[in-house]
């Protein structure tokens, strides 16, 4: 028997020993956490990955000093 056989074993008699009303409620939190698994998994999968420059159509500029520290942060940069 391996650690995770009898982690198994263990899970399946601990449910076995729920009330009928406990069980009804696991299995609705098993069956929503399935659906939202098959929710976002599909769609990550199907994604295109964004490419570098692929944003270039959509006309955002950025002003000189972006890159210059903010007046709210000076005090942590001190």
């Amino acid at each position: 028997m391996t650690v995770q056989s009898i982690k198994t074993n263990s899970l399946i008699e601990q449910i076995q020993q729920l009330p009928p009303l406990e069980l009804l409620k696991l299995l609705e939190i098993i069956t929503q956490l399935l659906n939202q698994a098959w929710v976002k998994i599909p769609s990550a999968v199907n994604q295109p990955k964004p490419r570098f420059g692929s944003g270039k159509h959509l006309g955002i500029i950025m002003s000189d000093d972006f890159d210059a520290p903010l007046e709210d942060f000076k005090e942590y940069m001190e």
